[in-house]
């Protein structure tokens, strides 16, 4: 099974709460300032490494303990993480959410503005210091809750061979994601008129955010389409490192359409409000099947 202990930040509460989890801290005392020092996340990442599900290492039953700093994505990162997960089979139920925000207290987070924003790091590094050793009690009996509610693991078996899959992440425009899932299964030799686009369009509006759908095969690939919530490149980052740790192997190929054509959104807009503007979805339909071709083929 996955764990994944998330926080704002990634890199204070939810680190020490997978390291607890995987043994490199201890659960029966409060560490030492150079043993939290020591851990190679521990107030260590950067911006940059936000929405990545960073590996920490396994426990005794061989669950696998990962940290995120997911910031204010959590839903839509969650939503699109196990949305993958239903796509390979696990529907949800290998990956949980551990929430550690709850320890988080003022001098975690004054420290950690400090070193990890600021660049203050030997200050803000002796104020989060502080902070942890004073959350850590109640992060280690958290740890003690999740890991008396796993499963025992079983040792792996064989798995299936699957054929390879691809993924079309509808982003911000879900009709524009659709659109290229039916172009890559070659059910749209050409783009489609408004009417056939408006249906394209409701359908797509109502479809419920993390939830797949097998579209078809193309060639020797099976074809999905996600309808995610992803407004930002943190949920995209963290989607992707998802996939590069667990389904690289299985040859996973992650397409993302977040291209927002403007004559589709126009036209979308008209029909909702005003029953018109079809023109508007003809000629963004004929733009829109152009470019979404050359991106999944």
């Amino acid at each position: 099974m996955n764990v994944i202990y998330h926080c704002y930040g990634g890199t204070h509460s939810s680190v020490v709460a997978a390291s607890i989890h995987v043994g490199l801290l201890p659960d029966d005392r409060i560490p030492e300032d150079h043993q939290l020092i020591s851990l190679p996340l521990f107030d260590k990442l950067t911006p940059a490494d936000a929405g990545k599900t960073i590996f920490v290492g396994q426990d005794e039953r061989g669950h696998r303990v990962y940290c995120l700093g997911r910031r204010h994505s959590f839903h839509r990162i969650k939503q699109a993480l196990l949305g993958v997960e239903r796509i390979y089979g696990a529907g949800g139920e290998r990956t949980l959410f551990v929430n550690t925000m709850s320890f988080v207290n003022v001098s975690m987070r004054t420290g950690g503005f400090l070193s990890r924003r600021l660049g203050h790091v030997k200050v803000g590094r002796a104020v989060v210091l502080r902070g942890t050793k004073a959350a850590f009690r109640g992060l280690s009996e958290l740890v003690k809750r999740v890991k008396s509610n796993l499963p025992e693991e079983e040792p792996p078996g064989l798995c299936e061979p699957v054929p390879p899959r691809t993924i079309i992440l509808g982003c911000e425009g879900r009709v524009e994601g659709l659109l290229a899932a039916l172009i890559a299964v070659q059910e749209l030799h050409a783009p489609p008129d408004a009417a056939r686009l408006k249906r394209l369009a409701t359908y797509a509006r109502n479809l419920p955010a993390g939830e797949p759908i097998r579209m078809g095969r193309a060639q020797h690939r099976e074809v999905y389409f996600l309808p995610c919530q992803v407004k930002d490149e943190l949920v995209l980052g963290s989607l992707r490192s998802w996939v590069d740790q667990h389904y690289a192997h299985q040859d996973c190929r992650l397409i993302p359409v977040t291209q927002r054509f403007a004559d589709i959104t126009l036209g979308q807009y008209l029909e909702y409000c005003m029953h018109t503007g079809g023109w508007f979805l003809g000629h963004g339909a004929a733009i829109a099947w152009k470019d979404l071709k050359h991106i999944v083929t």
